[in-house]
């Protein structure tokens, strides 16, 4: 540990790994390299003080390592920048070399939290299992690098890393392990991440904050804002994406429908729905007219779909695919992958479906429709579609 102060964490062997292919990666194209939990300084000072043009930005939670990082890059006469916070939080920088030396060591005791961990600590233990700390960094990671920049971590074969290669991937980052290095009981690993294609295509959409949000059958799903709103990303082949998107596109001109914003052979990027789900407000809503106002908004969309004589299917179980937005004031179908044009469309029958099994639940909050009613409307609506409301099944 450093001897120029107690609280700040030394350069040691994976310090000079990082130092080491940083190094290699630094061209005349390089303007901008920013560190991530500097330290003692020593790695982004060796790099200063071979290449004076670069401006310089770093980063750490620890006040001390700031101050001795500072008083070491004043005397490299270089432009820099450092600032006192955890990560790349409130850094509103895009860089062209980001590197960090990750903590990597999982706490040692199940009592131990960031919060009662000492600042030189902070600089080893990355969280309960030791990954904590940089699956965090990898999702700040996009916003901070430029579109042909490349990152560098140190990470260990304690951290497990396959669970910071798989946030890497679902993140749409490619990598590449530079060098492996035996050191006592692991080895310390040199990865080299920059943004893969797609990526960059969604970047270039002026698509921002992006980041994984979940995996589907077909496609992984991530966020970001576009405009200031909110967005879903989903990623995955073209099959798959194109027929969801073609039904999305047909039907825009419907309320309860997601607006689109891009399509593209590997992805659609289409607005974020916030809301709660059916199953939910039913349980939740206390007025029995705003539930009836929005039992009828689900009737009155299924019949439009039945109408352009498009199947949907998720209808009998819509749990994951209706939002109720606003208090109960407008609704959001998602998820039309699975749609098919049909000369029988069954939306609105099934929808009677998921409502007569939900009878129980209905009573409790004043609505008492009746199961006989439900099964003649189905009956006659399979045979001549009508409209009709939530009153006709009284």
């Amino acid at each position: 540990m450093s001897n120029l102060n107690d609280n700040v964490y030394e350069a040691s062997e994976d310090s000079k790994l990082l130092l080491k292919h940083a190094l290699k990666y630094i061209n005349l194209n390089t303007q901008s390299l920013c560190e991530v939990g500097v330290g003692s300084g020593f790695v982004v000072t060796s790099i200063a003080q071979k290449y004076p043009k670069i401006k310089y930005f770093g980063t750490d939670i620890n006040s001390d390592a700031i101050n001795i990082t500072k008083s070491k890059l004043e005397k490299t006469n270089v432009k820099f920048e450092l600032k006192k916070t955890n990560l790349l939080d409130n850094i509103n920088k895009k860089f062209d070399i980001i590197i960090f030396n990750t903590p990597y060591f999982p706490f040692e005791d199940k009592k131990d939290s960031f919060e009662t961990l000492s600042m030189k600590d902070r600089a080893i233990y990355g969280g309960k299992l030791g990954y904590e700390t940089t699956v965090d960094f990898i999702y700040q990671l996009n916003s901070h690098l430029e579109e042909k920049g490349i990152c560098l971590i140190i990470i260990s074969t304690l951290t497990n890393p396959q669970v910071i290669k798989d946030t890497l991937k679902k993140n749409l980052f490619d990598y590449e392990v530079l060098e492996e290095e035996n050191s006592f009981f692991e080895k310390i690993l040199c990865i080299k991440i920059n943004k893969n294609e797609i990526l960059k295509k969604i970047n270039k959409k002026q698509i921002t904050n992006v980041k994984y949000l979940a995996s589907g059958k077909h496609s992984i799903v991530l966020d970001g804002i576009y405009k200031k709103k909110p967005v879903i990303i989903k990623v995955g082949k073209f099959q798959h994406l194109q027929k969801e998107a073609i039904f999305e596109e047909k039907l825009q001109d419907l309320k309860f429908v997601p607006q689109m914003f891009f399509k593209d052979n590997n992805f659609i990027i289409r607005e974020k729905i916030e809301g709660v789900l059916i199953n939910d407000f039913i349980a939740n809503v206390k007025n029995k007219t705003e539930l009836e106002i929005v039992l009828n908004q689900i009737l009155e969309a299924t019949q439009k779909l039945d109408k352009r004589g498009i199947n949907k299917f998720e209808m009998t179980n819509p749990h994951k695919h209706i939002y109720i937005l606003e208090n109960g004031k407008s609704i959001k179908f998602i998820d039309f992958e699975r749609c098919i044009y049909s000369q029988h469309p069954k939306n609105t029958t099934q929808v009677l479906e998921f409502f007569r099994r939900n009878i129980p639940n209905l009573e409790k909050k004043g609505i008492n429709i009746n199961e006989k009613k439900i099964l003649e409307i189905s009956k006659k609506y399979k045979k001549n579609n009508f409209k009709f409301t939530i009153k006709n099944l009284y």
